[in-house]
């Protein structure tokens, strides 16, 4: 127990930066608690196939996920938790239509029952928050839902279909959870859309005949978060692999066809990331006199002048002071290029 009549500013600040970092393992903890982290929901559809087809297939878990304090994930649910009933509210107000909110959903597909919640159903339309970090805003407004976003949420308009409701639009609310902006994004409903889903899942049921040749959609360990917190982490990439450390994703290269398969990626790659670069700095030098401000569905932010090390001048500085310049070693660079063909064209 912590007296707090005995301890000072600089104390105080340190006891409520540990109370924070516990209140947020707590309540993620707890919200987990009737989670069963192997199985397969709705929400998860979209995401890695090989962790889906572990789950399908029953695999025993190879590791334990320590408790987190999943900050960005509680704020999130925060706002799921105010913000649509009162989202609900305002729907029904203005429609009269009955919304469900935090609906319990199930999906039937190939003989696998999948269980889910969705968000806010109302008359045909099935809706999906998802809070999200600012940058994102423009990759929706460029290119429309993520892929596992709208498995997950075709999922919860399928379900909601087999249970005898109508669905013809599922919808997308992406908020910015800093600024409270949202992008929505509308999709119908088709044949087409069910049956997405239809194939996910018996994909899926395949692949779970034999989990470990199942696509790896995650980059491993402190790469991906979601292999960071996947209870199969060292049957997936290993019995050395830790959370947040790096490393194993080298057993990738240990097979010809990953090794070639990881070279054509590097190739692709450099290709796209010099275009884009050359495409970065000639918008920069047309934008160089334009004015901060919004411009149609673009914002242009100018950040304020810095001052940074001269590198060049600290050197000679030393040099002139007969100081030796501190080294240290430097990771060769590598290169990737295409092979070219042998006499015979191979």
């Amino acid at each position: 127990m912590t007296d707090l009549r005995e301890i000072d500013g600089s104390t105080l600040e340190g006891f409520l930066d540990d109370m924070v970092a516990e209140t947020f393992e707590a309540e993620n903890t707890r919200r987990q608690a009737d989670r069963d982290p192997l199985g397969l929901s709705m929400s998860g559809l979209g995401g890695c196939t090989r962790r889906n087809a572990y789950s399908i297939a029953g695999t025993p878990a190879s590791d334990t996920p320590e408790p987190e304090q999943a900050r960005q994930a509680l704020l999130g649910v925060g706002a799921h938790d105010w913000f649509l009933p009162a989202l609900a509210r305002a729907i029904e107000a203005k429609t009269g239509a009955v919304c469900v909110v935090e609906h319990p959903v199930s999906l039937t597909v190939a003989g696998i029952t999948i269980a889910g919640t969705l968000d806010l159903a109302f008359d045909d339309v099935v809706i999906d928050l998802k809070t999200i970090r600012e940058w994102k805003l423009g990759v929706i407004r460029r290119k429309g839902a993520y892929d596992e976003h709208r498995l997950q949420v075709f999922g919860y308009a399928y379900g909601r279909w087999q249970a005898g409701h109508p669905v013809r639009w599922v919808a997308y609310l992406y908020m910015d959870r800093s600024t409270g902006e949202v992008q929505v994004v509308v999709e119908e409903f088709t044949t087409a859309a069910a049956e997405t889903v239809m194939r996910r899942v018996e994909d899926l049921n395949r692949l779970a005949g034999d989990p470990d040749t199942a696509r790896r959609d995650g980059r491993g360990p402190g790469v991906s978060l979601i292999c960071d917190r996947c209870p199969w982490l060292k049957r997936c990439w290993g019995p050395t692999a830790v959370p947040g450390t790096t490393g194993p994703q080298t057993i990738l290269a240990a097979s010809t066809p990953g090794l070639l398969e990881i070279l054509a990626l590097y190739v692709q790659a450099a290709a796209v990331a010099g275009s884009a670069e050359r495409d970065k700095d000639f918008a920069k030098l047309v934008l160089s006199c334009t004015n901060p401000a919004q411009y149609g569905g673009y914002v242009l932010h100018r950040a304020g002048d810095g001052v940074m090390d001269d590198t060049v001048r600290m050197k000679a500085v030393l040099g002139e002071l007969g100081i030796d310049i501190p080294k240290k070693l430097k990771a060769g660079a590598i290169t990737v290029r295409p092979a070219k063909p042998d006499k015979k064209g191979k």
